[in-house]
């Protein structure tokens, strides 16, 4: 009995620590799970089922710009790994597949927004052939029809990428809308009619997409910030550089350049007072933050970490480039307060300092 007894109370523990190794791993899934819910997003819903919904992040239930959540980044400055994680690294990769469509769909249906003119006079019943002497109507009903190929590759659902863009003498086009909406969805898509197509189907296939989509799109399009004013947080990702023991603090370093640029760049700053103009310098600008040694010994392994600054910003669409490829956009500073935070979710603060009595060199 005691034999038995023994062996019993030495496989009790076994057990104990077994379920709480499951625990812990659950408990691990289910908080690595939240950083990848869809709570941090904004849904711009179309108008039908034709084409696929956008999804834009956000911070504190505004508009997100600049450094964009990766999902992946752990807070020890490691990454997710596709190989050790493989579940949690799909559904990341899913979310930001979805990310990355919406973005370039926003840009395109803004775009769409200030071509007024050029689709004006479009052609919607023959594809416009570029020339070399083309008259401004023609040329804009070129530019517009090369820009409602990009839009529509952009933001069709799978069902319609396969009946306008998937050509089934060449293709697979079995593949409908029951796959999972736009995910991994790149598999087709280019030119109308799809791949190899004769000149008879790719008109077909312009000409029947304009007449069913153009309307839609227009009209969804003017619903993208209509005003053409957007306010939000811009992140920016820096890091620490060395501890200034004559000025009592780390110096975070701004650069200009390197930035994540979406739909509005960081120089696009319009300064409301000397201190702002600071923060645009091209040669970039480093901001004190002021820590006693004691203090500051703590973050020694933190040099050279990515940290991230956040500034509460009001941006204007102003207009389109003339080469259709990037907007004028500017903005101001809505608050002086500048945030930083060690992750890139922006859930764990490490400090606010303010523009008016920050220390810059």
């Amino acid at each position: 009995m005691k034999q038995r007894s023994h062996n019993l109370k030495s496989r009790k523990p076994i057990g104990f620590v077994l379920l709480l190794f499951i625990s812990l791993n659950i408990n691990s899934q289910q908080s690595t799970d939240t950083i990848i819910n869809y709570d941090d997003v904004i849904t711009f819903k179309p108008p039908s089922d034709k084409f696929i919904p956008l999804l834009l992040q956000t911070h504190k239930e505004q508009l997100r710009f600049g450094h964009q959540n990766s999902y992946s980044l752990k807070p020890d400055g490691t990454y997710i790994s596709p190989h050790k994680q493989p579940a949690i690294f799909k559904k990341i990769d899913k979310k930001n597949t979805q990310l990355q469509y919406s973005h370039q769909g926003i840009y395109e249906l803004l775009k769409l927004k200030f071509m007024n003119q050029e689709y004006t006079d479009i052609d919607k019943e023959l594809l416009t052939k570029y020339n070399s002497n083309m008259y401004l109507k023609d040329k804009n009903s070129y530019n517009a029809q090369q820009h409602l190929l990009k839009l529509a590759n952009a933001i069709a659902s799978n069902k319609e990428m396969y009946r306008y863009f998937c050509n089934p003498k060449k293709e697979d086009c079995a593949i409908t809308a029951d796959k999972n909406v736009y995910y991994y969805r790149n598999m087709i898509g280019g030119n109308w009619g799809g791949k190899e197509t004769n000149e008879f189907q790719t008109l077909k296939s312009y000409t029947s997409y304009v007449q069913n989509n153009l309307e839609d799109l227009q009209q969804w399009s003017n619903t993208i910030f209509p005003d053409n004013i957007v306010e939000g947080f811009l992140v920016i990702k820096t890091y620490f550089r060395e501890y200034d023991f004559k000025n009592q603090g780390y110096w975070i370093r701004l650069n200009p350049t390197g930035q994540n640029d979406f739909l509005l760049s960081y120089m696009g700053l319009e300064p409301t007072n000397p201190n702002e103009r600071k923060l645009v310098d091209p040669r970039g600008v480093s901001i004190l933050y002021k820590m006693i040694p004691s203090e500051a010994e703590k973050l020694s392994d933190a040099q050279k970490r990515n940290i991230f600054m956040v500034f509460k910003i009001k941006a204007t669409l102003k207009d389109l480039e003339q080469q259709y490829t990037r907007f004028n956009v500017r903005y101001i500073l809505t608050s002086s307060i500048i945030e930083f935070f060690w992750d890139e979710s922006l859930t764990k603060k490490i400090t606010a300092l303010s523009i008016d009595t920050m220390i810059t060199k």
